[in-house]
């Protein structure tokens, strides 16, 4: 069985500490696979443990390791996954404003800046859609300029025709700044129907 254990540290914080046992559970219609792990939550920061859980449902895994602490820079979570089916995990979480779609492989490092959280992402998503549009296969890869403290992104997202959409661009996570340029040889504008319907 799972345990959660709630505790007060010397500052007066509270600890809050899950300890996840080898088993079975179903999410969403979904059976999946959880190992023996831990995940520890202080204040605002969050240490894991071994976390990894897998589903034989379009061979999903997602495995989490290590510290994100907004006060702590030098620390980093560490998030792999394979195959994960983002309009399960959108739909399942109850995201409505954000509507992806396809099979996300890559990793996320989850740092922070300032107090401020940001992510270095080398993701390839299959067939990646938005709002219920699919684009192409999407390859995006960001890291942090640690000069201006901004997080650039590069990408391409490839149709069925073979045609490229190219993404460049950058999030500033100290003053919530973002811009992306798309330049795009062919892209199905469907995704914007949201946007313009009466």
């Amino acid at each position: 069985s799972n345990t959660v254990h709630f505790s007060k540290q010397e500052n007066n914080i509270l600890q809050t500490e899950f300890r996840f046992h080898p088993g079975e559970l179903i999410l969403n219609n979904t059976l999946w696979k959880i190992q023996d792990s831990q995940i520890r939550l202080t204040g605002s920061r969050i240490e894991v443990q071994n976390f990894a859980i897998s589903s034989d449902t379009k061979d999903q895994l997602l495995t989490i390791e290590g510290v994100y602490s907004p006060k702590e820079e030098n620390e980093n979570l560490d998030i792999h996954l394979k195959n994960i089916d983002l309009e399960y995990i959108f739909s399942s979480l109850a995201i409505d404003a954000l509507q992806f779609s396809g099979a996300a492989t890559g990793d996320i490092i989850a740092s922070s800046i300032k107090g401020q959280p940001y992510a270095e992402v080398n993701l390839n998503v299959h067939d990646f859609g938005f709002n219920q549009t699919t684009l192409g296969d999407l390859k995006l890869f960001s890291d942090l300029d640690t000069e201006t403290l901004k997080v650039n992104m590069k990408g391409n997202i490839t149709n069925e025709n073979n045609k490229l959409t190219n993404i460049d661009g950058f999030i500033n996570p100290i003053n919530s700044e973002l811009s992306i340029n798309f330049d795009a040889e062919e892209v199905n504008v469907a995704f914007l129907n949201k946007y313009v319907s009466t």
